[in-house]
């Protein structure tokens, strides 16, 4: 396995430019997930990466070979990159080992390797017992891995993924989840999925790459989106917590609660922004305390999400054990905060 580049790679289509200048480099057996709402240019990045589109800057390279450049294009069929489809594309008149072993069949590999490896990777996937049945005759999920299986036989350097649990329901595409680390785990294979889904992605990938508008927004493993956003717009996109208006102060900070009472009783103006995930909010506090009222309880099982008006208008989201009554007051302390650089753009 090699290295595989994206340098300053752009697509445009006509006068709009849907993947900018974008620059990332995964490293082999990584699991990396292309991350963003619709229309960020994920999509367009693993078409250029599978061969299916040129680049209109920049070049992708894997290892020494240069796959894509402005003046240079290796076709789809050379660059030995498996890919997983949202719709699974199976052929219904076939079995699953015949689905499976079709990319073999066209390579013209014989006879006995053909069997080797298609058993191989029925057994990755856990579908043997299936191998005779049509697809008619399967469930999303088993459907979802007879793709992988058929991904994983030719023996690829790379998979691609493009959204491929976008159709299966929620229990379902947790059960996958389990089934794609599994997957990577036993093959070690570099793999490049793109997903709308923050959840989704913080579960598999290794390192994720946040776009908007064809632009990189972070470039980071699950735990440093999570904690350490660059800005406000991934502080909103990834996970759940509240951006509160502060005293100017630079952004990329860890902030104690004795730093975070400071920053918010100062209210001369507002320039700062501070971001609060809803565990690190005490709403039992007896010290370094804030004040906020309820505005909404929500049941959620394990817990119920609070949502409190502070006494300077923003609202703050919280965790608390037991319910409490809309219009209460509640005195609060906020453990830790990060600072963030302020986004103008607020088109969440």
């Amino acid at each position: 396995m090699a290295r595989l580049s994206l340098n300053a790679v752009s697509k445009s289509f006509g006068d709009k430019t849907v993947v900018d200048a974008l620059s990332l480099t995964i490293e082999p057996g990584q699991f990396v997930a292309l991350l963003g709402p619709s229309g960020c240019g994920k999509s367009t990045i693993l078409r250029m990466l599978a061969g299916f589109e040129t680049v209109s800057a920049g070049d992708i390279q894997h290892g020494d070979q240069c796959l894509s450049s402005t003046k240079f294009h290796l076709p789809t069929e050379e660059r030995n990159f498996g890919m997983v489809f949202q719709s699974y594309a199976l052929w219904p008149h076939m079995t699953v080992m015949e689905n499976v072993g079709y990319p073999l069949k066209i390579q013209k590999v014989d006879r006995q390797n053909y069997q080797r490896r298609v058993q191989d990777a029925l057994d990755i996937v856990q579908l043997n017992d299936f191998k005779d049945r049509l697809p008619s005759q399967l469930s999303g999920g088993q459907r979802q891995r007879v793709a992988l299986a058929r991904s994983l036989v030719t023996e690829p350097d790379v998979i691609l993924f493009d959204e491929p649990l976008a159709n299966l329901d929620r229990h379902l595409r947790e059960s996958m989840e389990i089934t794609f680390r599994e997957f990577h785990r036993r093959t070690g294979a570099t793999m490049v999925y793109v997903t709308h889904d923050q959840a989704e992605a913080m579960a598999l990938a290794d390192q994720i790459a946040v776009l908007k508008d064809g632009q990189l927004m972070q470039w980071s493993t699950p735990e440093d989106l999570y904690t350490r956003p660059n800005n406000e717009w991934v502080a909103n996109f990834i996970g759940q917590g509240s951006i509160l208006r502060c005293q100017s102060v630079s952004g990329n900070q860890l902030l104690t609660s004795t730093d975070v009472i400071g920053l918010l009783y100062d209210q001369t103006e507002h320039q700062g922004r501070m971001l609060v995930r809803p565990q690190h909010v005490d709403l039992s506090a007896t010290s370094n305390m804030l004040q906020g009222t309820v505005r909404e309880c929500i049941f959620r099982g394990e817990r119920y999400d609070i949502f409190l008006v502070l006494e300077n208008g923003d609202t703050l989201h919280a965790y608390h054990t037991e319910p409490l009554e809309i219009g209460e007051t509640r005195q609060l302390s906020i453990q830790q905060a990060w600072t963030l650089e302020p986004s103008h753009d607020h088109d969440y």
